[in-house]
């Protein structure tokens, strides 16, 4: 093999995984409709979605169709204020973003003075009606107090709720993997 085609194999072969790194993802969304107590869409709102635990924030404004959208934000807890002039500020606190979910945030504004606020605490509803992906977290606190006796990562997948239950699941180690 000459030196030219051995440089292009070297070149070629590494772009053949760049597909496979595409889809992974490290951030969340947030996207929604502002809306007046009516139902009709406010464009040109103010929307800002802020972490209180790190204290940054994020702003955008809705479209004519009164849709906004916050596409890429660092996992963690969210309150998404929306705010328009001739309507009271609405809060919604409490908005979970884990690595790779959309979560859907719609502001109702009531009429009324941009001095008054209505806040929403708790949970918002974790389904996404764009699409029909699947996804959850395990978090290391389940991962450390679980007891993995055959070291198999994979049978963690057995956590997630959408994992399919077939009666009980055995996970076989690789008969290499007894060895010293």
């Amino acid at each position: 093999m000459s030196k030219s085609s051995m440089f292009l194999v070297f070149l070629i072969v590494p772009l053949l995984f760049i597909p496979a790194t595409l889809g992974q993802s490290t951030s969340g969304q947030v996207f929604g409709t502002v809306q007046d107590a009516t139902g009709a869409v406010i464009p040109g709102a103010d929307v800002v979605a802020t972490n209180p635990d790190t204290g940054l924030s994020r702003s955008t404004i809705s479209n004519d169709v009164g849709f906004y959208e916050f596409p890429s934000l660092v996992p963690g807890r969210y309150t998404v204020a929306g705010e328009m002039a001739g309507f009271k500020k609405y809060e919604q606190t409490d908005v979970v973003v884990t690595i790779g979910s959309r979560v859907r945030v719609d502001l109702s504004l009531q009429i009324g003075e941009l001095t008054e606020m209505v806040t929403v605490s708790g949970g918002t509803v974790m389904v996404d009606t764009r699409s029909a992906e699947l996804s959850a977290v395990v978090d290391d606190k389940r991962i450390t107090d679980l007891p993995l006796g055959n070291r198999n990562v994979v049978s963690l997948a057995a956590l997630l709720p959408e994992f399919p239950s077939y009666g009980r699941l055995r996970f076989r180690p690789h008969p290499a993997a007894d060895r010293p």
